[in-house]
Order: C-alpha cells, then sequence, then structure tokens
C-alpha cells in the first residue's frame, strides 16, 4: 500500500510540474523579454547533420526545464528548438506564421531573421521576406552599428539567386563568397531577391 502511494504520489507531482512548464512556456514567450543585439545580429543558420540537430533539441529542452525550475527565462529556447527543428526536417514555417498574433515583437524577429537565413543557407525562396520582415521587427532592438552590420549582410546576400527546391546547405562564409563573386559579375544589375539563378542545384 506504501509503495502504491509512492508511487501515485510521484505520478501526480510528476503531473503538476509537467502542467507547470506548459503554463510558464506559455506565459514566458507572449512577454517581450529583452533579447541581445548581438544576438539579433548573429547568423544562426550554420548547417547541422541530424545528430548535431538532435543534440542541439536535447540540450535546449534541459536548458528549458532548469530554467523554468529556476524561476527565469530562457527567451532563446525556442529560437534554439526552431534551429533544430528545421534541420531535423521538421517544417517552421507554421511556427513563424504563428508568431504574426504574438506580442514579442523581440521574439518575433529574431525567429524571422533566423528562418530568412535557413531558407537562404540552401538558397530557398522566400528567404527574403522573412530577412526583410525580421529586420523590421528587430530594428528597435538593434544597435546602430548591429543594424547596418546585418542591412550589409542582406544586401551582399541579395545578388544570390533563390530557388523551389533546396541546394546543399552552406555556411555563412560561403554564401558571403559567392555572392561577392556574384556581385562583381552583374555589377549594376537589379537585386536578384527571389529570382531563379543558374546556380546549379548539387
Amino acid at each position: 500500500m506504501d509503495v502504491q502511494r509512492k508511487v501515485s504520489g510521484g505520478c501526480f507531482y510528476s503531473l503538476l510540474l509537467n502542467l507547470y512548464i506548459a503554463c510558464y512556456i506559455a506565459y514566458a514567450e507572449c512577454m517581450d523579454d529583452y533579447i541581445d543585439s548581438t544576438i539579433l545580429a548573429k547568423w544562426h543558420a550554420s548547417p547541422l547533420d541530424k545528430a548535431q540537430a538532435k543534440l542541439l533539441l536535447v540540450e535546449t529542452q534541459l536548458q528549458r526545464k532548469k530554467a523554468i525550475l529556476a524561476g527565469a527565462h530562457c527567451c532563446l529556447c525556442q529560437a534554439n528548438e526552431f534551429i533544430a527543428n528545421y534541420w531535423l526536417g521538421k517544417s517552421g514555417l507554421t511556427n513563424v506564421g504563428m508568431l504574426r498574433t504574438k506580442p514579442n515583437r523581440a521574439l518575433n524577429g529574431l525567429l524571422s531573421l533566423i528562418y530568412g537565413q535557413l531558407l537562404i543557407a540552401s538558397k530557398l525562396k522566400p528567404a527574403f521576406e522573412y530577412l526583410d520582415r525580421g529586420l523590421i521587427q528587430s530594428a528597435d532592438f538593434l544597435t546602430p552599428t548591429d543594424y547596418f552590420r546585418v542591412v550589409n549582410r542582406h544586401e551582399l546576400l541579395s545578388v544570390l539567386p533563390l530557388f523551389e527546391q533546396a541546394r546543399t546547405a552552406a555556411d555563412l562564409p560561403t554564401l558571403e563568397n559567392e555572392a561577392r563573386i556574384l556581385a562583381r559579375l552583374k555589377k549594376g544589375q537589379p537585386r536578384l531577391t527571389g529570382n531563379s539563378g543558374s546556380t546549379p542545384q548539387r
């Protein structure tokens, strides 16, 4: 009987804890938490393989639980989960669309920037729709230096051709090198955002 009570008590405690975590997540994600300018200006779309993405997801979930139990916010946990799920092949488009109804402008801006970066890493349309939206949403939270850093990066990458089907994902230095070459070749031509190009599919 005592064993049964202990088991039942343990299950009840676990249920309450999970309920508390769910409520806290809903509360925390609705707040306009401060996100540092350097985080907003950072490149978040370095390619991950499946193992790396799974590890990031597990570590982020543990970090979220620790933060909740400590009574703290983990404003970057949703962003890291978003990144991990993208590289695991789970669609992030629906999640980004849902953000339009939430009041957290800084987090919305960060996730829009991240999704645009993830798309352009594989040269997918409509990367610049999300990059442009994320920049607008994040503008009030960026320092002048970081703002122009993001603007200059977007302008450089805007010469990259985008496609309906993903190309092999590339890191930022590779994308920037290709963009500089294309910019020199196409100097004086209009911005190619959203246009199909001649980059061969890998």
